[in-house]
């Protein structure tokens, strides 16, 4: 949003890869965040592969991810 008041008349000639590059990590972040909370991750030990149970749901970690569906939103309503 701020290259748009850099740029008032056009869009900036990098405003796409800023784009991507803020809805790849919105994304990943919100889906590691899901992954972690409902899947049991393995790991590895000297005897083998083994699965940790979820995550549990801390109110430090909503507050982390809470923002993230609201920024995808703005990215997309944003987008170039």
């Amino acid at each position: 949003m701020v290259l748009r008041f850099m740029y008032p008349d056009q869009d900036p000639p990098f405003a796409p890869l800023v784009w991507r590059v803020g809805v790849g990590l919105s994304l990943v972040f919100l889906l590691l965040f899901l992954l972690t909370r409902t899947l049991p991750l393995p790991f590895a030990t000297p005897v083998g592969l083994a699965f940790l149970s979820p995550a549990p749901l801390d109110p430090l970690s909503l507050l982390m991810v809470l923002p993230e569906p609201f920024l995808l939103w703005l990215f997309w309503r944003h987008r170039p």
